[in-house]
């Protein structure tokens, strides 16, 4: 019998760069033939990410909001991105009150309220409000699991200042990179390329087709394609936009926002995560 091939998952965050890495993985999937789907519904014990995947066979998945405990996957191989949760703060303020758009579910319900209140409040009183805001996604960070023989470990601080250099290493981890790889085979080609039709027809899965690859250059060609500056308009990282989804593009942007009464609530509430992470080693900062 063919062995089943991994599911690819990324497993990403609010405020952490999700869009961006989307966009990377769709430009990915549609090189390489394979199917993706979005998982931005909240999964539950009784309905995790396995169960998702025999109701929707797909080959990768974008879990955005992800949640350890729902993981209940053994044969899968992905990549996790975390980001300062004090940088999360600051980029969900901004596209909380301007760009981020209201989806009408009950989380859309719960944002529009979030954004009616800052819009009538001043920016530090609105920032604070953020921060408790954001509680959720401290506490799915938090609470991951990162010894994931299956999963490889990310910081958006990274993937973002060496972006080609860390997503070489996550599809080489993924196995959907061969270095050596100048063309894929003609007939493993033809048979890839009208798979869609098929997939479209009979519901099937491309899991027991063989895995094929990219190359290096073609690789980074698709992460170039996708870097900031082509995102917001020609804007470079550090060019500030607080009305664009892509508004700055640089790690660290907390410390021109925080003020006292900020970092004493995050302090008191989260430092426990910063240290944990490996953005803090105490509370002097």
């Amino acid at each position: 019998m063919r062995k089943q091939k991994p599911a690819l998952i990324y497993f990403g965050h609010h405020k952490c760069a999700s869009t961006w890495i989307y966009l990377i993985i769709k430009s990915i999937c549609n090189e390489l033939y394979l199917n993706y789907k979005i998982v931005d519904f909240p999964l539950s014990e009784k309905y995790t990410l396995d169960d998702f995947l025999l109701d929707s066979p797909v080959d990768f998945i974008v879990y955005r909001n992800a949640n350890y405990k729902y993981i209940t996957l053994k044969n899968y191989k992905g990549f996790h991105v975390i980001r300062d949760p004090r940088d999360i703060c600051i980029s969900g303020f901004f596209s909380h009150l301007y760009s981020h758009p209201v989806p009408d579910s009950p989380w859309g319900k719960k944002l529009k309220k979030h954004r009616d209140y800052l819009n009538s409040v001043s920016k530090a009183e609105g920032l604070l409000a953020e921060i408790k805001f954001s509680h959720g996604s401290f506490n799915k960070m938090y609470e991951w699991h990162y010894n994931n023989d299956n999963i490889y470990e990310c910081k958006m601080e990274v993937l973002t200042k060496n972006s080609y250099e860390e997503f070489l290493k996550i599809f080489s981890f993924l196995g959907i990179l061969n270095a050596e790889k100048k063309a894929k085979d003609e007939l493993g080609h033809y048979i890839v390329r009208n798979m869609p039709s098929i997939i479209k027809k009979n519901s099937y899965t491309t899991k027991f087709l063989p895995t094929y690859t990219l190359s290096n250059s073609r690789a980074l060609k698709i992460v170039y394609d996708n870097r900031f500056s082509a995102l917001s308009g020609g804007r470079n990282k550090g060019k500030e936009d607080k009305k664009s989804h892509y508004r700055k593009g640089v790690s660290g942007d907390w410390k021109n926002h925080f003020e006292q009464v900020h970092k004493d609530y995050f302090k008191d509430h989260y430092n426990d995560i910063l240290i944990k992470l490996g953005y803090e080693k105490d509370a002097n900062w």
